[in-house]
This record gives structure tokens, sequence and C-alpha cells, in this order.
């Protein structure tokens, strides 16, 4: 019995022992420097060539990694030339090096709102790695102005680490759709009283609208306007 009390001893002293060993061992290996997060990187995926003239708003495409993480949002921006140069002072044409100046000193201090948003969500099959990106068009000769402007795109990571901004530069001018009055009763007098209660408030219209030299299929959804003008006496 006094044989196995001094085994038990001797293992319980020979455990505590190598606890303290492990401890030691552990407590070392949690010095050091951590090591520090590097910011993801972006680049333009098939995507038309610099300079190239659009009449309707293009997909660009981009591609965003992470060596150490994962891209968890991208944002991009639209700035007219012009805008540019109120902004930079700079006067076009410009180079990719005036751009490239005008990214490091003059963009990050635009107001945020010049910037969309979009949150990366791969459970969902989101990858936002595409998008539709509204160019902008001058409505005061919207056919014959090529309308010169930028687009920047940039990458975040889950660490909130950006990647550089990359650009390309785009031209867009735009034209006007067409509107079709397709069923309207024409010489219908109308005298309702009261909008609320009356048999007849109105004349029913119907129209609809394309715009073939831009979208010769698959059409974007329309806004339209309607005034109204009179009553007159003739």
């Amino acid at each position: 019995m006094r044989y196995y009390k001094i085994l038990s001893t001797t293992l319980a002293l020979t455990g505590l022992a190598l606890s303290l060993v492990v401890l030691s061992n552990c407590s070392e290996t949690l010095k050091g420097t951590r090591n520090e997060n590097k910011p993801p990187v972006i680049w333009f995926v098939n995507i038309p060539p610099e300079n190239q003239p659009f009449s309707k708003n293009p997909i660009i495409n981009w591609v965003g990694q992470d060596e150490d993480g994962q891209v968890v949002m991208y944002r991009y921006a639209v700035l007219r030339e012009d805008e540019i140069q109120a902004v930079s002072g700079q006067t076009p044409p410009f180079t990719r090096d005036d751009i490239q100046t005008f990214v490091d000193t003059y963009l990050p201090g635009m107001d945020d709102t010049v910037w969309t948003y979009l949150t990366v969500d791969v459970s969902a099959g989101e990858p936002r790695t595409s998008n539709i990106i509204p160019l902008k068009a001058e409505l005061s000769d919207p056919v014959n102005t090529l309308v010169a402007q930028w687009v920047f795109v940039q990458a975040f990571d889950e660490e909130g680490a950006s990647s550089p901004i990359i650009f390309r530069r785009f031209l867009r001018n735009d034209n006007p759709p067409e509107t079709y009055i397709r069923r309207f009763i024409p010489d219908t007098k109308i005298n309702a009283p009261a909008s609320v209660g009356s048999k007849a408030v109105g004349i029913r219209i119907a129209w609809e609208g394309e715009d073939k030299v831009d979208f010769p299929t698959d059409p974007p959804p329309f806004e339209f306007e309607w005034r109204l003008y009179g009553p007159y006496d003739k």
C-alpha cells in the first residue's frame, strides 16, 4: 500500500512538472508581434477599352482578392472631367498621372455621397464584382455631346483595409426615347362637378415608350411625365 502511495505521489509530481513545462512553452509561443493585416487588391476584368463611347450605361466588371482575409465590400464613383476640374483645378485633357494625383489628393476629401457601396454576400452568391455603372450624359445636347468621365472602384476587407483605387475613362452620350399614345378618345367632353362621386372624372389615355437606338432589345424601365393645360374656351 505504501508503494502505491509513493507511486501516486511521484506521478502527481511528474504531472505537475510537465504542466509547468507546457505552460512555460505556451507562454513563449504567445510572445511576438501579430502579422499586420494586408489590404486587398483589385483590378478590372473583361471591360471595354479606355475611352470607349457609350450611348447607354455599360456593365463594368472587376475582381478583388485579399491574401489574409476576404473582400466584403466594393464601392464605385463616376465623376465627369468638368467635376474633377472643379475640385482639383487641373485642366483637361487628363493623363493617368493627373488622375492618380486627383485620387491621392482630392478624392478622399470629397463627400461620401459620390460613392455607391456594394456589400458582398458570398452565401447568397453575390460577389458584387459586376455592376451597370450609370454614366452621365449632357442633357442640353445629349446626342451630339460625348461627355468624358472616369469610373473609380475600390475594395475593402473584413478589417476595413482598402485597396488602391482603380480607374478608367469612358465617354457617354444619349439618344432620347420616343413616346406613343396608344389609346385616346378624342372630342370627349368631361365636366365632372367633383372628383369624388362623379361618374366621369377624366379621360383614360394609354401610352408607351421605346428607345430603339440605345436599346434595340430589352429596354430599361422608363419614367413618364404628363401635363394638363387648360381649360380653354376653344
